[in-house]
């Protein structure tokens, strides 16, 4: 971003925050995200503003006092908060912190377990991809680094290295993985899968989802969403059975649990 556009930023986020009469929340001012308990009430009326700070917040503050980008926290708010910028402004530390993970290969934080690093590349990447779809449509170079870094990490069999700590459906097996790993490349802007990194990358992917078909709906789900944006992964019948699955799986109000679509039973705890 050139200094003018930077400077001109500053003035529409002060005017912002002003004529809301609400502070805006940074990594020096973020106060701790108030306790869940069962009796909190509801509120009476949604907001999308209200939803917004209370992402806003959750995020500031894991990144201010865990230094992570865990994979249940930061890439998901990275992949969602744009959505709502027309309600309230993002944030722009966590969008930085990505960028200097992948600067520095900083992995999100100082400890992180070997096992997970070709977890964090993968999180980090997709995130990344989904932010610059919704923000400026285009490939950010530090987004392609990342991605280029995910095929170096990319084992013989088209899998990577993933972390198995028993909480399905993200650390269970290198399913996932996998197929994040995938449909962050079918994402990215600027035609990036069609580079030559990304086809074998995605070539290696295919064999492997081929020989590992899913056991949980989740896993279905997620392929057939990778399937919308990589060819190759999924034939219409298997398409079409997913389909049917999730809709036989869709709770009366319109939405899944979590224990529907994946079956713990079907997993080997290690």
């Amino acid at each position: 971003m050139r200094p003018s556009s930077c400077s001109l930023f500053a003035v529409v986020l002060t005017l912002t925050v002003s004529a809301s009469g609400e502070e805006r929340l940074t990594l020096a001012n973020v106060p701790a995200p108030p306790p869940l308990v069962a009796d909190e009430p509801l509120a009476r009326e949604f907001s999308l503003k209200r939803a917004a700070r209370a992402l806003d917040t959750a995020a500031l503050h894991w990144q201010k006092t865990r230094k992570c980008a865990a994979c249940h926290t930061l890439p998901p708010y990275l992949m969602a908060r744009p959505y709502l910028a027309t309600v309230s402004p993002e944030p722009p530390e966590v969008r930085r912190f990505f960028e200097t993970i992948v600067e520095q290969r900083l992995e999100g934080e100082p400890s992180l377990p070997r096992d997970a690093v070709s977890a964090v590349v993968i999180e980090v990447a997709a995130a990344l991809v989904f932010h610059d779809r919704a923000t400026t449509g285009k490939l950010h170079p530090r987004t392609r680094q990342e991605l280029d870094r995910m095929w170096t990490l990319q084992r013989p069999g088209g899998d990577w290295e993933w972390p198995f700590r028993d909480t399905p459906p993200r650390k269970i097996d290198e399913h996932y993985g996998v197929t994040l790993a995938v449909l962050g490349a079918g994402l990215a802007p600027d035609g990036y899968s069609r580079t030559e990194a990304a086809r074998k990358g995605l070539a290696s992917a295919r064999k492997f989802l081929k020989a590992h078909p899913p056991t949980s709906l989740h896993q279905k789900a997620m392929l057939l969403w990778a399937g919308l944006h990589v060819e190759d992964l999924l034939t219409p019948k298997e398409k079409e059975q997913t389909l049917s699955e999730l809709k036989t799986a869709q709770r009366p109000d319109g939405g899944w649990s979590l224990a529907s679509l994946v079956d713990d039973s079907n997993y080997p705890h290690r």
